[in-house]
């Protein structure tokens, strides 16, 4: 595994001006994030990587307090940060990473991997299944209001009836600006050959 340089983060912390902070911290973060891509652990981003492994940081919350600041260092440009929070974040990534490096990954039990990950995907999974059953059912109380009481027959037939005109009114358009488009091609056409004709006539008397 590559060696990490952090003094490249530890110069740009010394130059102490607010631009330098950032960029100390986003180096920070890009050594912090490779090494936890690394390990091959779950979450679709570096935040939930860290909630769904916190028992392997020193402290997990200030690696999510770190996140936050990261991600508005990104997305606002007049994010401020001074020297204290920034070294706080600093602190905070320099230990992730001491956490992770020292972690013997490669001995945790199969089991207790799908563990994680299911811990990770468990929430997700259950939120995806309960929205597809209520779902399905809102779609069968649908179809039975629909098929089996009378005011739902009626707007399902005024619905229908509605369909149909809308269908028809704009298939007679198409129809309608289909021909009106051929008898426009057919009419250039003509002229266009009535034209070449006249030319030909005249050179033939010439």
């Amino acid at each position: 595994m590559e060696k990490i340089n952090w003094r490249k983060v530890e110069e740009l912390f010394e130059k102490g001006s607010e631009e330098s902070l950032k960029f100390a911290i986003i180096e920070a973060r890009k050594a912090f994030k490779k090494t936890f891509l690394e390990k091959r652990l779950p979450g679709k981003d570096v935040e939930k990587k860290i909630e769904a492994s916190r028992e392997f940081f020193t402290n997990a919350d200030k690696l999510l307090y770190a996140e936050r600041c990261y991600r508005n260092i990104i997305e606002e440009s007049d994010f401020e940060i001074g020297k204290e929070d920034t070294e706080d974040i600093l602190q905070a990534y320099f230990q992730g990473v001491y956490d992770l490096e020292n972690t013997d990954f490669s001995g945790l039990k199969i089991s207790y991997k799908v563990k994680l990950w299911a811990d990770h995907l468990l929430p997700e999974t259950k939120l995806l299944i309960r929205n597809i059953v209520i779902g399905t059912f809102l779609l069968l109380l649908s179809v039975i209001f629909f098929a089996d009481t009378k005011i739902g027959q009626e707007i399902t037939r005024i619905v229908v009836a509605i369909a149909h005109f809308v269908f028809s009114w704009v298939l007679v358009t198409i129809l309608i600006i289909i021909a009106f488009v051929a008898i426009l091609i057919g009419s250039i056409f003509y002229f266009e050959g009535r034209k070449n004709k006249n030319k030909i006539t005249k050179i033939e008397e010439r």
